[in-house]
């Protein structure tokens, strides 16, 4: 199934929150098909270019069922859990990762939450220097109001629910 034909089965969906978390290697090939307003739409890999098994799911399963403390996950400071705090610390866990194994990092998520079709690597200005980003020691994390995270920003997130319980068969 070519990306397009995959962005066209949820281009009819609407609901008031929609989240996509493409995890996989080249996820961000399917960023631009999914892209519409209203929705976030958060991928492993830029477009294209980055093919290798990714370890951003594994974070992500993990924030989802294990969600770290407050002032761990508050990743823009604003005091609530956030859909893009989930992504910034996905990210961070991530290239945390990669830089305890000193391995060079061969995934770099993206989010689009604004429809322009083109992911932001938001993270960039969250990390430390030391884990690949701009956020020089000591400074304050930015404060997203518009552009790609502004959505995500506002879609506050619930405790996570409870794993689904196996049926029992007799």
């Amino acid at each position: 199934m070519q990306n397009v034909e995959f962005g066209k089965l949820f281009a009819d969906i609407r609901c008031q929150e929609q989240a996509f978390f493409l995890t996989t290697a080249a996820s961000g090939f399917f960023v631009k098909p999914l892209t519409m307003p209203g929705r976030v739409v958060m991928a492993a890999t830029e477009a294209d270019r980055e093919v290798n098994e990714t370890i951003f799911p594994h974070k992500l399963a993990t924030a989802l069922a294990a969600p770290p403390p407050i002032l761990e996950f508050d990743m823009d400071g604003d005091g609530r859990p956030t859909l893009l705090d989930l992504y910034l610390w996905t990210a961070r866990e991530t290239a945390q990762e990669y830089a305890s194994g000193e391995i060079l990092a061969t995934e770099h998520s993206q989010l689009d939450d604004t429809a322009a079709s083109r992911a932001s690597e938001l993270q960039a200005d969250f990390l430390s220097e030391e884990l690949g980003g701009k956020l020089k020691a000591g400074a304050a994390v930015p404060l997203i109001r518009a552009g790609d995270g502004a959505l995500a920003r506002q879609i506050v997130l619930a405790a996570p629910p409870a794993p689904p319980v196996p049926e029992q068969r007799e």
